[in-house]
């Protein structure tokens, strides 16, 4: 995937004012999580129906169990639980 040209308008313009380096680190950051859930969904849903599931009703429990993982490797740790 290429990252876009900062010198190019881009779906940021109003509220910024440039895609700078912070912007395409979370940008990569995105594509990454976004990766890893895919990844899980069809990891999970092939075990599943391994099992004996069927196929719309294992990805629609690999999705729900990806969707739980990759959110909370994505959140950062709550103050409470970080003692």
């Amino acid at each position: 995937m290429k990252m876009p040209d900062p010198n190019v308008p881009f779906w940021t313009r109003g509220w910024t004012t440039t895609l700078n380096i912070y912007s395409q680190v979370g940008l990569v950051t995105l594509v990454g999580l976004v990766s890893k859930n895919g990844i899980l969904i069809v990891e999970f849903a092939n075990k599943l129906q391994l099992q004996g599931s069927t196929k719309l009703e294992a990805v629609r429990q690999a999705a729900i169990s990806a969707f739980d993982r990759s959110s909370w490797s994505a959140l950062p740790p709550s103050p409470a639980t970080s003692r």
